[in-house]
């Protein structure tokens, strides 16, 4: 994408977090009906977070898989219109709740999805048109879907996702006998399993195809990391430091940040770059692959890993007793765009490159042509010149007022700023402590960042309690926050048509 000759808007807003009577939002009416008021005030983007299967804390960003789908997302009623159920069979969740449980749509949901997917097992062949596409996207997903498919499985048999722990030895080795056995036993779960994975990709495509003809452009996200205990790093343990007994010996963090004096311990095993580039970064390409299909454009979370990533002993009890280590750098993205045809003019890459950014990580993003990230929250704290200042951004800025690891930008106004930032924002924009946050949504989108981004919440004027996510904790109040109305549409398509965002 030529992001220099774009002036657009978009909003940032997870499928979790969209309006729902049932429990959850899923991939029907509550994610079309999403599209219908964002495309209606004028935005031309929709950002989602990553949609693979949650994990520890619920977070999308520690997932047991780096390629599968989260199945809560799965809409029942679509299933119910196919004569997969009966309508009687669905769920009931109470209406209006602020704050997802969890829990408790994986004990409703997961049984009448299971019998619904078990229903079309049994039917599928007598559907060639329907039976072709799941052969198809078999073929497409070879890679990592089976495995995925037996570790799903398996954890569920075993009790643990902790595989290099509790699993059988075979299992645990990721024998190829020991694997030709346990899907002998276990047939029909591992074909539902990927069957449901088909049905994730179906109904999600129809969203995306929606979206697309109302003229948004799906930005998806990509962690840096692997989970430790997820399908792929079970699958390929030489692409990481283990030990002989497969115990993880390097994990990933950050150094100590504004986010935490004792940096963040992510505790994902670190990658063992020399075995990726002797396979041709071909986990990497498999990754990139299957994103875009499911997206038209992708943001590259820590992007600053892929040139050096802070590398902590797996024995370390936080973050500060780390080192940089490099990365795949150069070679990497060589072996991605050659593959692709990308080019820096022509590619879908936004660089998520927050945090400790040195002159070689700058280079490696200008390089590639990948715009920048920068957030309006982080500005008010050091000088005139500050990269974060809206009269600092240049035309390969994706600009933000908070991502969602940020506090809301009510939030961050009444209770995260100190008075040195408080005063800076004063005078930056001439305004008083009330009219302050409008002054900073006004100036994001007047800015000169070809595309800019709001999250869901800042759009309702939302206060701290609905932030997303707050790193470095851990507790029900992180990514579980959901709307239960939307924003004022007509008020956001008059300020984005003020300043040009509306093509």
């Amino acid at each position: 994408m030529e992001y220099s000759k774009l002036r657009n808007a978009g909003v940032l807003a997870h499928v979790s977090s969209l309006p729902s009577n049932n429990g959850v939002a899923s991939f029907g009416k509550d994610a079309l009906s999403f599209i219908d008021i964002i495309s209606a005030s004028g935005f031309s983007f929709w950002q989602v977070l990553p949609l693979c299967p949650i994990g520890s804390g619920n977070s999308p960003y520690s997932s047991v898989s780096a390629f599968a789908g989260n199945e809560l997302f799965i809409d029942l009623e679509s299933l119910c219109d196919e004569g997969y159920l009966d309508k009687s069979e669905l769920p009931n969740f109470e209406g209006d709740i602020q704050f997802i449980d969890w829990d408790e749509i994986k004990a409703k949901k997961l049984p009448v999805l299971k019998k619904a997917v078990s229903n079309i097992r049994k039917s599928i062949k007598k559907n060639k048109k329907l039976l072709n596409e799941y052969e198809q996207f078999k073929n497409n997903a070879a890679y990592w879907l089976e495995d995925y498919a037996v570790f799903s499985v398996s954890s569920s048999v075993v009790g643990s996702l902790a595989w290099n722990y509790n699993w059988p030895d075979g299992l645990k080795k990721h024998d190829k006998n020991a694997i030709a056995t346990f899907k002998n036993k276990y047939n029909a779960e591992i074909e539902e399993c990927c069957l449901t994975q088909f049905i994730f990709r179906k109904q999600w495509q129809r969203v995306k195809s929606y979206a697309n003809k109302k003229g948004i452009k799906i930005i998806g996200d990509l962690p840096y990391c692997s989970g430790e205990h997820s399908a792929e790093v079970w699958a390929n343990t030489n692409l990481f430091y283990f030990d002989k007994d497969l115990r993880k010996t390097k994990s990933v963090g950050v150094p100590p940040d504004a986010f935490s004096s004792t940096g963040q311990l992510w505790g994902n095993p670190q990658y063992k770059w020399s075995e990726h580039q002797k396979e041709g970064y071909r986990f990497w390409i498999e990754r990139i692959k299957a994103n875009l299909t499911l997206f038209d454009y992708l943001r590259l979370d820590h992007f600053r890993g892929f040139e050096s990533s802070w590398t902590v002993g797996a024995n370390e009890q936080n973050a500060i007793n780390g080192k940089w280590e490099k990365s795949g750098g150069y070679n990497l993205f060589d072996a991605i765009y050659k593959t692709f045809g990308f080019t820096p003019e022509d590619n879908p890459f936004i660089a998520e490159d927050l945090g400790v950014i040195t002159e070689e990580v700058d280079a490696l993003r200008k390089h590639l042509g990948m715009p920048s990230t920068r957030v309006m929250e982080f500005a008010f704290n050091h000088h005139n010149r500050d990269p974060h200042l809206p009269h600092m951004w240049d035309s390969d800025v994706v600009g933000y007022l908070g991502t969602h690891d940020n506090n809301t930008l009510i939030g961050w106004w009444q209770n995260d700023v100190s008075e040195y930032e408080r005063d800076n924002v004063r005078r930056y924009f001439y305004a008083g402590d009330e009219s302050a946050p409008w002054y900073m949504m006004r100036s994001l989108v007047a800015s000169r960042a070809p595309v800019v981004l709001f999250t869901l919440q800042d759009l309702m004027f939302l206060p701290s309690e609905y932030r997303l996510n707050k790193p470095g904790t851990v507790g029900n109040h992180n990514w579980s926050w959901k709307a239960i109305k939307m924003f004022d549409a007509p008020k956001f398509k008059e300020l984005l048509e003020r300043f040009a965002r509306i093509q």
